[in-house]
């Protein structure tokens, strides 16, 4: 009987140990929230940030702590295109990256003052539509995908004009001539999880708004930063209030616009 009685308080003992151990484990390990990546990748903006083209490290000595560190919106990181080595995949998908940039610097050097609406974009009025495509406009020339590549997003006459400054005719531009074609481009009120497979880049048109997906990352508190960061949310760029905000679904419809460069690079190129 004594024996037994040394046995139970020492296996309760381990048993306790065990399962304290587990629980103290788990809490110890626990996955950060969401709250927690987005804090910790903006206080990290702020001191220290490697950009994810480039490569380049930028430090608190190398920024305007007060403006936060905009070196992701500096011309010297938009990707390179080379046009002999990359397949057309690999450069549909850097042309979508170049859009993102040239949308991206248009919303800073306006938050900062550095230039205006009716500079950037010769509109005085709702420019949201015009500048998502003058992104894109900007991104064909700057990548060289109208010179090297050989193709052209607007090279339909028909229509051009109103698509670049109305979002609703933008959609139905590319959508007469590529529906039937790259049907994967054109996605109806796609999920947050969904844009895990939308190039960035992409056109969001709401009603009413054209928006641009900008990437996977967070947004500061004052609307005027992204934060690259594949723990984080889809990210979407606004020209008409200059600020980037959370994709949290809603009716719209998107265009990819990385698939129709890829298409009009395998069917219609000649280069």
């Amino acid at each position: 009987m004594k024996k037994r009685n040394h046995v139970i308080p020492i296996c309760t003992f381990v048993i306790g140990f065990t399962l304290g151990g587990i629980i103290f484990g788990h809490n110890g390990s626990k996955p950060k929230t969401m709250e927690e990546r987005e804090e910790e990748a903006l206080t990290t903006f702020r001191t220290e940030y490697v950009d994810p083209v480039t490569g380049e490290r930028i430090t608190a000595e190398t920024f305007n702590p007060v403006a936060m560190n905009r070196a992701y919106f500096d011309p010297a990181s938009i990707p390179t295109i080379n046009w002999t080595n990359y397949s057309n995949e690999k450069i549909s998908k850097l042309f979508g990256e170049t859009v993102v940039k040239e949308m991206a610097m248009v919303i800073d050097s306006i938050n900062y003052g550095l230039t205006t609406p009716g500079k950037a974009f010769r509109l005085d009025r709702n420019y949201c539509n015009k500048a998502a495509t003058t992104a894109i406009q900007r991104a064909q020339v700057r990548s060289g995908l109208t010179q090297t590549g050989r193709v052209d997003l607007f090279n339909r006459r028909q229509g051009r004009p109103s698509a670049l400054e109305n979002g609703d005719k933008l959609l139905s531009y590319f959508n007469e001539q590529y529906g039937e074609k790259v049907a994967d481009a054109f996605i109806e009120n796609p999920e947050p999880a969904d844009f895990a497979n939308i190039g960035v880049g992409s056109i969001v048109r709401f009603s009413g708004h054209t928006k641009v997906f900008i990437g996977i990352g967070f947004v500061g508190d004052s609307e005027r930063v992204f934060v690259p960061d594949p723990h984080g949310f889809p990210v979407i760029a606004s020209g008409y209030d200059d600020k980037f905000s959370y994709y949290t679904g809603g009716d719209c419809k998107v265009l990819d616009v990385s698939k129709l460069v890829y298409y009009k690079l395998e069917k219609e190129a000649h280069r």
